[in-house]
């Protein structure tokens, strides 16, 4: 029980409908994967487009109580929408959190300890956030650790993914 972050691989092919993401949210966060399966969709309804082709789902990253990750996410992806639904990750949006969390890292040594007066900077960059059984609001350790492995996993989904053929997205449950 509690907040469960993933990041999701999900590889192009034909024949297997993916009804659950939104394609608008699709076709602005990856323009380039919107055009490869556009032909191959089906519209259902005025603005929709379902019968995306996909196949294989794989997990590429994984956090745990990592709430301001989550924050980070709800604000820049979501939309500020809290809603538990698979959103759409662009390689800018991932990007953009890799360069915010490389900032946060500075503010702390390299044992994971807060330096003086750097607190302020990171509850503006990367604030922690509560909510039901989120974890720790405090900026320690297991902020830092959450940090360092947000870098990590960034780095190996930005040299792992083929961005015209996969879709990354970002999960979370409580």
């Amino acid at each position: 029980m509690g907040l469960d972050m993933y990041l999701i691989r999900k590889e192009f092919t034909f024949g297997v409908d993916l009804s659950n993401l939104n394609p608008s949210e699709i076709r602005r966060n990856n323009p380039l994967f919107f055009e490869k399966v556009k032909p191959y969709m089906r519209e259902v309804g005025e603005n929709d487009a379902y019968a995306y082709y996909i196949c294989g789902e794989s997990e590429v990253g994984y956090w745990r109580k990592a709430n301001h990750i989550h924050k980070w996410m709800v604000d820049n992806v979501q939309k500020g929408r809290d809603d538990c639904e698979p959103h759409v990750v662009s390689k800018e949006k991932l990007l953009a959190l890799k360069h915010i969390c490389e900032m946060a890292m500075e503010c702390f040594t390299e044992n994971g300890v807060l330096k003086p007066r750097k607190l302020y900077l990171l509850e503006e960059i990367l604030p922690t956030s509560g909510g039901f059984f989120f974890g720790e609001l405090g900026y320690n350790y297991d902020y830092w650790e959450n940090v360092q492995s947000a870098i990590r996993i960034i780095d190996e989904i930005i040299a792992d993914t083929d961005w015209e053929d996969e879709i990354i997205y970002y999960h979370a449950s409580w």
